[in-house]
């Protein structure tokens, strides 16, 4: 099951977590409806929105956007954003090699250099940005995880190609998998599927969304 959400105001709000300051590893799977704006995926940053601690997002050249410190470095896709299409994308900041990466479909499209990393006071939400109201995404969201360490090349392509039904577990921090009725209304606590159970706190009813992710059936080892 995902999270649709139809209205940029519609969110969940996860408070003070993942604020990591070294190497990190984000991925969703997501179908956008409109592509008119940037569109925030999920990250967290501070009040004015000028330096987002962490975040994926679909920039107003329709290109996926990663970005995980408080400067003015972004790495893109290079493949332009479809409306109603799936796909899986994600974002590494790896401390060895020195670089933050972007993954589209499991295939690295682009790497920058990160710049410092700072503690962030606003808080991680999924679907919109605090800092910049008016930019949340429309579309469907599904599976968004969080590791504390990159991930390579190889589990990377093994998480698209399993769509949902890989174990890549280890140093997994949160995991949003949105179970409930299709079509139903998020309105109560959002707990994520990790060992950490994170609760958010959904804003502006969201509602649940049957996708083609394949089941799930193991337990988490950190």
């Amino acid at each position: 099951m995902a999270i649709l959400l139809s209205n940029t105001t519609q969110c969940i709000n996860y408070g003070n977590i993942l604020q990591p300051t070294s190497n990190m590893t984000v991925c969703c799977w997501f179908n956008a409806t409109d592509l008119s704006t940037w569109k925030m995926i999920f990250g967290r940053e501070d009040a004015s929105g000028s330096q987002p601690g962490w975040h994926l997002e679909i920039n107003n050249n329709q290109k996926g956007d990663f970005h995980s410190d408080h400067g003015p470095n972004m790495v893109n896709t290079t493949t332009t954003i479809q409306l109603n299409t799936w796909y899986h994308m994600l974002g590494v900041r790896d401390t060895v090699a020195g670089n933050q990466r972007i993954y589209l479909n499991g295939i690295q499209e682009g790497a920058t250099s990160y710049g410092i990393v700072e503690t962030v006071v606003n808080q991680m939400q999924i679907g919109e940005t605090i800092g910049w109201p008016g930019q949340g995404f429309l579309g469907i969201l599904d599976d968004l995880r969080f590791y504390d360490r990159a991930l390579t090349d190889s589990e990377i392509k093994t998480i698209f190609a399993c769509k949902g039904s890989d174990s890549i577990t280890y140093s997994l921090q949160a995991r949003w998998l949105f179970i409930g009725p299709d079509g139903g209304s998020i309105t109560g606590d959002v707990v994520e599927l990790s060992n950490n159970e994170y609760v958010g706190t959904p804003l502006n009813t969201p509602t649940y969304k049957e996708t083609f992710l394949k089941p799930r059936r193991y337990l988490y080892n950190n």
